[in-house]
């Protein structure tokens, strides 16, 4: 698999910075960060502080707040507010079908999104999973960690089988700021997608559910008298591969594809599909059109 480092090159970086991500759910209470509120009439009111992070404007450090506590806090004010985008990236075994892998064109999914967050000074939260959440990098919130959430990315361990909602239910109880929350995924998921939904719907959250094939997923090609095996259960199969069985097998991938996006769409929520041979570029387009 190829390291994101070597993607990220300038050229790519470049073409990020047209990219930009439509926010619904702006908060009313947030951080500073490079959005304007839509609230009228209180454009230099001020609202709260926040401890500072390298990189912040340093002009709006509070020197009264750091002689009194002699820590650095940042005044906050009612116009700018601050977007949380969580991205959840499914790091299950089926994730590594394809050329390229699933998994890698996930991971340079998730970095494109989380640096788009971060030019426009947004928060953003990683989780990987695949029958719990397995890795975290949490409150990143400027372009100076880039380097470091790839670094985290290019070293994601690929575990067994992929169960989203008992993964995501290990964050029930833990708060979550209302925002946008990606989840990329094959979801081949042993326990559904569903409650996984409710429950970030439930947290206040904007879900994008972006679901990436492989094109041998979607048209196999192979034939003929074969042992299929399980990637994540390790379950094997004997089965010969007609036309007629390939024909039903991509009905029922239809099926389940028109599925997630009937759910989402009763449920006000996003839902993407994308192929591994559909350009990178193109893919973000998709997955950050309003």
């Amino acid at each position: 698999m190829p390291k994101l480092v070597e993607v990220f090159n300038k050229d790519y970086i470049g073409k990020l910075e047209s990219f930009s991500i439509y926010m619904d759910t702006l908060l009313m209470n947030g951080y500073s960060g490079a959005r304007k509120s839509k609230a009228k009439g209180m454009s230099l009111e001020f609202s709260d502080f926040r401890p500072y992070v390298l990189g912040d404007d340093i002009r709006r450090i509070d020197w009264n707040s750091y002689g009194r506590f002699d820590k650095l806090f940042i005044k906050l004010f009612m116009e700018e507010k601050q977007g949380s985008i969580n991205i959840f990236i499914d790091s299950s075994a089926s994730m590594q079908a394809g050329e390229p892998e699933k998994l890698f064109y996930a991971k340079q999914l998730a970095a494109s999104i989380a640096y788009i967050a971060l030019r426009n000074m947004d928060l953003v939260n990683l989780f990987a999973f695949s029958d719990e959440i397995t890795n975290e990098k949490k409150n990143i919130q400027t372009k100076n960690l880039f380097p470091d959430l790839l670094d985290f990315l290019d070293n994601l361990p690929v575990n067994k089988e992929s169960r989203l909602v008992n993964a995501l239910n290990k964050i029930k109880n833990i708060p979550m700021t209302k925002g946008i929350s990606f989840i990329i995924s094959d979801f081949f998921s042993e326990d559904g997608y569903e409650e996984a939904v409710k429950l970030l719907q439930y947290k206040k959250q904007q879900i994008v559910l972006v679901q990436i094939l492989s094109p041998e997923e979607i048209d196999p090609t192979i034939r003929g008298n074969l042992r299929l095996v399980d990637s994540e259960s390790g379950k094997a199969k004997d089965i010969e591969l007609t036309q007629d069985r390939i024909n039903n097998y991509k009905k029922a991938l239809e099926k389940f594809k028109n599925q997630i996006q009937t759910f989402c769409t009763k449920r006000g929520q996003q839902y993407i599909f994308l192929s591994t041979d559909i350009p990178i570029l193109l893919g973000l387009e998709n997955c950050l059109r309003r």
